[in-house]
């Protein structure tokens, strides 16, 4: 179990079904989820498909890093290199949130107007030898 940056418990729980992951988040004293992670792992790359969180609690309270970074632990487990996703014009309104979360979680972010790519290397690239 982990905790949110207020030190409360979350539980979180991954599933596999095929191709798709989906990774859950959570409080031990509430019913139902409170945050949710999406992916897909095809190969070497996963995708980011959608995260998002249901309650305010939820916001800029570590939940989303926590779902991230065991995400990218399977990711890396099942031999993905490179984790993919793409920013939705739909939650415009939210991009500065969106753009904050992947770069503190060290992830590329570009921006093309109303879209945005996310992209991050789950591995260090080797340096050449002296």
């Amino acid at each position: 179990m982990v905790s949110d940056k207020k030190d409360r418990p979350l539980l979180l729980v991954a599933s596999r079904h095929g191709s798709s992951l989906i990774v859950r988040a959570f409080r031990s004293y509430r019913a139902g989820h409170e945050a949710v992670l999406f992916a897909s792992i095809e190969g070497s790359q996963a995708t980011i498909r959608d995260i998002g969180c249901f309650t305010e609690r939820g916001l800029s309270h570590g939940v989303g890093t926590a779902l991230l970074r065991l995400a990218e632990e399977i990711f890396r487990r099942e031999g993905a290199t490179r984790v993919m996703g793409h920013l939705s014009s739909a939650d415009f309104d939210h991009r500065g949130r969106q753009v904050h979360f992947y770069l503190k979680n060290g992830y590329e972010v570009c921006l093309d107007g109303l879209e945005g790519t996310v992209r991050k290397w789950l591995v260090e690239a080797e340096l050449p030898s002296p």
